[in-house]
């Protein structure tokens, strides 16, 4: 269980351990014995109820990542029925309810367990849906930081100015690159990444600088080729 959800559980069990208190000292007070009874019940049943959504919540958050904006959403719920419940209680108890006698206590608390229900299955199937786009999007999301460090680690190791200023360009093409890409981007960088050790290879062994110059322009090809990838 997560601290946040620990601390939101808590604070639940104190506030219903403390309504339940106060109804049980001023029983005195009330005339309608049936009306207080049933209170006591759905007032008791609301805790419970907001307890356990919030644990099947908390269960749910840790087998999957979820933004936080979703993950907020049954917790507001779950904690808006218990508060409604305990106050809609509150009034049925001290107003000592006889319009409809004990029946509109019970129409009532049944109408917001099930309106609390019916929310939180909405809020779960947006929360699987959030969870679903954010995958597509991070599925299509290139990760270059391998791609950018050989780069760099290519500019630090060419001596001739005509070759860094081609791999500097080089550079800048995929610094400003989009970062969304789709699966035919991906295989295409391993191409790059391919390209790249060539290109190491060829200033490591001080070939002819028409040769690494050649090289350059095949990676600035095939990247290239890997932003049009993205439209396909």
């Amino acid at each position: 269980m997560s601290e946040s959800t620990k601390r939101i559980i808590i604070g639940e069990a104190v506030a219903g351990a403390a309504w339940l208190i106060v109804m049980l000292v001023s029983e005195s007070i009330f005339t309608n014995v049936a009306v207080f009874g049933i209170s006591i019940m759905f007032g008791v049943l609301a805790c419970v109820a907001s307890v356990l959504s919030m644990l099947f919540n908390d269960r749910e958050l840790r087998s999957a990542g979820v933004l936080t904006e979703v993950r907020s959403l049954p917790v507001v719920v779950s904690v808006g029925y218990f508060a409604a419940a305990l106050i809609a209680n509150t009034i049925f108890c001290f107003a000592n309810w006889s319009v409809g006698g004990v029946r509109t206590p019970i129409i009532v608390n049944v109408i917001l367990l099930a309106i609390m229900v019916v929310v939180r299955m909405g809020t779960d199937s947006y929360q699987k849906t959030a969870e679903e786009n954010v995958a597509k999007v991070s599925a299509n999301v290139a990760d270059t930081t391998a791609i950018k460090s050989e780069l760099s680690r290519l500019l630090a190791l060419a001596d001739d100015p005509s070759v860094k200023a081609e791999l500097h360009q080089l550079k800048e093409d995929v610094d400003f690159s989009p970062s969304l890409a789709g699966p035919n981007a991906k295989a295409v960088e391993r191409n790059f990444l391919g390209a790249l050790d060539a290109i190491g290879a060829s200033l490591a062994h001080h070939e002819a600088l028409e040769s690494t110059i050649g090289l350059v322009k095949k990676a600035e090809s095939i990247w290239k080729a890997r932003n049009a990838s993205m439209s396909d």
